[in-house]
């Protein structure tokens, strides 16, 4: 009778997990997860970054159709019924046309060179932040219009 005991206590030692073993598996599901949302995030910012290159060329079409029908640069976004738009961070797209041809105010490169000749078209980027010098680390994240257009993406890849 006690052998028949000291088996059944040994079977349901067997049957559960211990505690190492629980907490093993914890660990394991926390970091497969961590990993899994930290690669999720890095596609949805780069899925943000694809919309506001997009939005940027459909920004510039309109401006450069209000320039040949007008003869002129459009004062603001809402000269073309844009602006209201917004970027993927919620946040307005910022517009600055050059008055007659001087970029004044205009963002620039690691050189000191202004990014563009008639205007500049940009988001502030996932941060929210921005400069008017691509060098400076607020302007890193910036979706930007450079060589009047020819360019459009990240300021940290210009």
């Amino acid at each position: 009778m006690q052998n028949n005991l000291r088996q059944g206590l040994r079977a349901r030692r067997r049957s559960g997990f211990t505690l190492v073993e629980m907490l093993t598996a914890v660990v394991i599901i926390g970091i497969l997860t961590t990993i899994v949302l930290s690669k999720s995030s890095e596609a949805r910012d780069l899925a943000n970054v694809q919309q506001a290159i997009i939005d940027i060329g459909q920004l510039q079409a309109l401006i450069d159709d209000y320039a040949m029908t007008a003869g002129k640069w459009p004062a603001t976004l809402a000269d073309i019924g844009k602006d209201r738009a917004k970027d993927p961070w919620g946040r307005n797209y910022r517009y600055r046309p050059f008055i007659d041809g001087i970029p004044t105010n205009a963002r620039r490169d690691r050189f000191l060179v202004p990014l563009n000749t008639t205007y500049d078209l940009f988001s502030r980027g996932k941060d929210g932040l921005s400069s008017q010098n691509l060098n400076n680390q607020n302007a890193q994240d910036d979706i930007v219009r450079c060589n009047d257009g020819a360019f459009v993406g990240l300021g940290s890849h210009y």
